[in-house]
């Protein structure tokens, strides 16, 4: 797409780097003092804020205040300055126009179809804004219930050890029950004499036996 403009000759000023670099331009006299100007920028370049400047003859703080204020959606480069494409430059040549022919800057109408793209890439951004919440969120919920799962599955876990030693204390209470029963019969069991110990610990002599005859078996 080409942009086709009017511009008396006394006003318009190109400088050499701007068409060497940016955009060819072709010159043709069309009236006395009249001159037309088909610019035509090369594929996938762009004209920075003082090419367009130098175009409309304009300052470049009037194209930065132009973009400002009437809310124009153009692109920016690496270090943040603006990069104007052949689209752009035609909307701010209307803006151009319209400032000349009197009326002021809040007045100004565009009808572009720059300005209906940056609209709809809005759009289109906003909508993917809000797919990309709408996944994080879907994200954020399937974490905290893995998380849930795994304090489920943990607290579980410490329950059934909780309840294994519970078990375990309660079998060393019976035991310690028992010992204790144990203990508290064998203090009430009835002491020996000492003596009587100490015979248990002696070997006791076996009594001879007297051998008797088969006549005082008889008769005795």
């Amino acid at each position: 797409m080409s942009i086709k403009r009017h511009f008396p000759l006394n006003i318009v000023r190109i400088s050499p780097s701007l068409s060497n670099k940016n955009f060819f331009c072709h010159p043709y006299r069309k009236k006395k003092r009249e001159v037309e100007f088909l610019y035509t920028l090369k594929e996938g370049m762009f004209m920075n804020t003082t090419n367009v400047a130098q175009l409309l003859n304009v300052s470049k703080s009037t194209v930065q205040r132009w973009v400002k204020q009437l809310d124009l959606q153009m692109k920016r480069n690496e270090l943040g300055h603006y990069s104007f494409s052949e689209n752009d430059v035609a909307l701010l040549t209307q803006v151009h126009e319209q400032l000349q022919a009197g009326k002021n800057l809040q007045e100004i109408s565009i009808m572009s179809k720059k300005r209906r793209n940056g609209i709809v890439k809005k759009e289109e951004k906003d909508h993917r804004t809000i797919e990309l919440l709408k996944r994080i969120d879907e994200l954020e919920l399937r974490i905290n219930r893995k998380a849930d799962d795994v304090v489920s599955y943990q607290l579980l876990q410490h329950r059934q050890e909780m309840e294994e030693l519970q078990k375990q204390i309660t079998s060393l209470n019976e035991r310690m029950s028992a010992l204790e029963a144990t203990a508290s019969t064998l203090q009430n069991f009835p002491q020996r004499p000492q003596d009587t110990l100490l015979l248990l610990d002696q070997e006791i002599p076996q009594k001879k036996l007297k051998r008797k005859s088969f006549f005082t078996m008889l008769f005795g």
